[in-house]
């Protein structure tokens, strides 16, 4: 359990933020929500997004909300979860480290509002507004488009296909969406409007424009940990800390001989281990700053 929390804590911040609440609204919905009538009913009339105009209007947090609700019945609305998640984590993350955890936050919402006012458009004229909306799918859809724009070159592994470019990935899940799934219940013109959402939101950032500029308030720079301390803590993650060598090196370095600092230094990161980074007090910080400047 604790790998698993070191784990957690060391991933890209913003897509911490979108996998967790989705994962963790998913299981309340499924174990609890769905069952009471007076919360469910809230969860589809209010959270859920109403294609019925001029419903969101109205309740305008619905044009975001939708995009955290996979509220399909069964293995059906498992299965939407796991896979708008590991498309999500896998190519979120190259957003991420390329952009920045804004950005991430920024195109995930941006683009499920585009895929949100597409379908109320559409659902409108032809007649069938009623259609509830809910998942992920017009967002990571729109996140992987821009992320495919800016970066035109960048292929993926596919199984079994192999490497393909991400615009062609895009491409063929547009054309699976209108050739297959138009008709079958699944928000097709969520995708749609998610996909040409990140397309404008890609192409707006390349003259300059930086859309993302209003989520850098909820992701404060963060000091990076020196090289030579990410590499034992990553050693302990992997079980083998600075106290499991062999005999002769553990002779060469035992305890008796450390350092006082560098004792200290392994409780903050047997602490870090344990609860994540954000665990740490102010003075432990402090520690590792030191240790890093006198390095």
């Amino acid at each position: 359990m604790s790998l698993l929390r070191a784990w957690y804590s060391i991933q890209p911040r913003a897509l911490r933020l979108l996998v967790t609440a989705n994962v963790c609204i998913y299981v309340l919905w499924v174990l609890a929500l769905s069952h009471i009538g007076v919360t469910s009913t809230f969860v589809t009339e209010h959270l859920a997004f109403t294609a019925a105009w001029p419903g969101f209007v109205y309740e305008p947090w619905q044009l975001f909300t939708y995009s955290f609700l996979h509220l399909g019945p069964g293995f059906i609305g498992l299965l939407h979860l796991v896979l708008n998640m590991l498309w999500l984590y896998w190519l979120g993350y190259d957003v991420e480290d390329l952009y920045g955890p804004h950005a991430l936050l920024s195109q995930y919402l941006v683009t499920a509002a585009g895929g949100a006012i597409l379908s109320a458009i559409v659902y409108n004229l032809i007649g069938t507004p009623q259609i509830l909306i809910h998942g992920a799918s017009g967002a990571v859809l729109g996140t992987i488009t821009a992320l495919a724009v800016r970066q035109p070159h960048k292929r993926i592994a596919v199984w079994p296909v192999g490497s393909l470019r991400l615009t062609h990935l895009v491409i063929a899940f547009l054309a699976l969406d209108l050739l297959i799934l138009y008709g079958s219940g699944v928000a097709v013109f969520a995708h749609l409007g998610g996909a040409l959402t990140g397309l404008a939101y890609a192409m707006v950032e390349s003259r300059g424009v930086d859309l993302s500029s209003w989520a850098k308030v909820l992701f404060p720079p963060r000091r990076r940990m020196r090289p030579d301390l990410l590499h034992r803590l990553e050693r302990r993650l992997a079980g083998a800390s600075s106290r499991e060598r062999s005999p002769g090196v553990a002779r060469a370095v035992a305890p008796q001989h450390k350092r006082p600092v560098e004792e200290e230094l392994d409780v903050i990161l047997d602490k870090i281990n344990e609860e994540g980074l954000d665990a740490l007090s102010p003075a432990e910080r402090a520690v590792l700053e030191s240790f890093s400047r006198n390095r």
